[in-house]
This record gives C-alpha cells, sequence and structure tokens, in this order.
C-alpha cells in the first residue's frame, strides 16, 4: 500500500490542495487580524491532513486485502480524531470557530482537486492494433 500512497498523483493533489485551502483559510484570519482562530485554524487543517493520510492508507489497504488489521486502524482513528478534537477545544485554548474553519479545508481541498484532474488517457483499442499489425506483416 506504501506505493499506491506515495505514488497516486489524485491523492498527492488532495494532499497539497487541502494543505493550500487550510492556509489560505488561516491567512483570511490573520487578515482581519484573528490570530487564535489563524492558529485554530492550521490545527484543524493538520488534523484533517491526518485524517486524510490515514484514512488513504487504510482504504488502500481494505481494497488489497489486509483489511483485519486496517479495520481497527479506522476505529483508532476515528476515536483519536475525537479525543484530539476534544482536548485541543476543551484544554488547548483553541478556538471551535476556526478549529472548524480548519477541518472545513479538508472536504474544500478534495473537491478543488477532484475538479482539477487531468483527464484520463484515451484506451487503447486491441482491435485496431491487431489490424495495423497484421497490415504492416501482410505488405513486408
Amino acid at each position: 500500500m506504501e506505493e499506491t500512497t506515495n505514488t497516486d498523483p489524485m491523492l498527492r493533489r488532495a494532499y497539497v490542495a487541502v494543505a493550500l485551502c487550510g492556509v489560505l483559510l488561516s491567512l483570511v484570519f490573520l487578515w482581519f487580524r484573528m490570530a487564535d482562530e489563524a492558529l485554530a485554524s492550521f490545527a484543524g487543517t493538520l488534523l484533517g491532513l491526518g485524517n486524510l493520510y490515514t484514512l488513504a492508507r487504510a482504504v488502500g489497504a481494505l481494497l488489497a486485502g489486509r483489511g483485519a488489521s486496517w479495520g481497527f486502524v479506522v476505529f483508532v482513528k476515528f476515536i483519536t480524531l475525537f479525543i484530539l478534537a476534544y482536548l485541543l477545544l476543551s484544554y488547548g485554548g483553541i478556538s471551535a470557530l476556526g478549529f472548524s474553519v480548519g477541518l472545513g479545508a479538508l472536504p474544500l481541498g478534495i473537491v478543488i482537486a477532484s475538479a482539477f484532474r487531468t483527464p484520463a488517457a484515451p484506451p487503447l483499442q486491441k482491435s485496431n492494433a491487431a489490424s495495423s499489425l497484421r497490415n504492416e506483416t501482410d505488405h513486408a
């Protein structure tokens, strides 16, 4: 699964788009002189990126047939996400508004990454390739 996660251009594009959306949202907070919300937005973005990374690896492993151990990882990730959010919001002094906006960079970045994807190459038709090969051998 390591190879798929690191070489999938769509997934890399999603990571970059989520990170850029999070930075942009944090900069908007800074523009309005809301430094606490900017920091909280950045924290939410980091948590969202970690969530995306873990979920991408887990889904890839589940599709590859290594589901038993990764199913547990998804469960632990889900619980950890809630615990971290609770601790950051309750004891970390993180603004709920900024944190929510930062987490919102995750779906926003995924939508942007999928909207600007490169079109797939047209499939090679075997019948045309075989007939052109046959025509070349007939003329030789």
